[in-house]
């Protein structure tokens, strides 16, 4: 499977629009169950992204790595992790729920995918 990653998708910090939301990747509240959230998960992990050479993005779509790769897995427990971290002071039942969302799709990315990196499963 290949996607082509248009030059405007250059990361969520900075950038314009991140690879997990042009994905279709959310953890809103009311937003895509446990299932959805995985298929899109397991979408980002096997998918070849296709970036032009030269373009404004071509760093960011190279920190992705290569599908399937350890590279792409630890790209990916970050992103988790690191909305985990960013977001994990908020009480707001929405914020709850995002990271609710977050912390049980990074317990199952390790338990689908974390095997063949080494990860223990617990």
């Amino acid at each position: 499977m290949e996607e082509i990653i248009p030059p405007y998708v250059n990361g969520a910090d900075g950038g314009l629009k991140g690879l997990f939301s042009h994905m279709h990747y959310s953890a809103d509240r009311n937003g895509p169950n446990d299932n959805v959230r995985r298929h899109h998960l397991t979408r980002i992990f096997n998918t070849t992204f296709i970036v032009q050479p030269g373009a404004p993005n071509a760093d960011y779509g190279a920190e992705f790595g290569e599908p399937s790769s350890e590279e792409r897995f630890e790209k990916m427990r970050r992103f988790l992790d690191s909305n985990l971290q960013r977001f994990g002071g908020k009480t707001s039942p929405a914020w709850l729920d995002c990271l609710n969302k977050w912390s049980s799709d990074a317990d199952w990315l390790i338990e689908e995918f974390g095997s063949q990196f080494g990860y223990p499963l617990e």
